[in-house]
C-alpha cells in the first residue's frame, strides 16, 4: 500500500477486516483507523457510544475524537441516544464510520 511512516493501513472499508484485497484497503491516521472499530465484548447497550448513566437514569451518548471525550447527551429514549450518535458519526467520522 506504500503508506507513510506515520500512517496505518485500514482494512475495514467494507466492515470486514479479513478481506486484505486492495479494494478494501486504504491509508489513514491512526485516529482515522480507532474510528471503525467494532462493539467491545464488554458493551451492554449493543451500540457503540450508548451507556445506561446510573445517576442519572438515563441512556448518555457519547463519541470520542482526537483522544477527547465528547457528551452528546442524556435520553430517556435508546433510540434518541442512537439517533444522536449516528449523527455525530456522520459528522466528525465521515468515511471511517463504522459500518455493521
Amino acid at each position: 500500500m506504500d503508506a507513510p511512516n506515520n500512517n496505518d493501513v485500514d482494512h475495514k472499508i467494507k466492515g470486514n477486516g479479513l478481506d486484505n484485497r486492495k479494494s478494501n484497503l486504504r491509508n489513514c491516521t491512526t485516529s482515522e483507523n480507532m474510528m471503525n472499530t467494532r462493539l467491545y465484548n464488554t458493551n451492554t447497550s449493543g451500540h457503540k457510544g450508548i451507556t445506561w448513566n446510573k445517576k442519572t437514569e438515563n441512556w448518555m451518548a457519547y463519541i470520542r475524537l482526537n483522544y477527547k471525550f465528547i457528551n452528546l447527551g442524556y435520553y430517556t429514549n435508546i433510540d434518541d441516544a442512537i439517533k444522536a450518535r449516528e449523527k455525530a458519526e456522520d459528522k466528525y467520522f465521515g468515511e471511517f464510520k463504522y459500518l455493521a
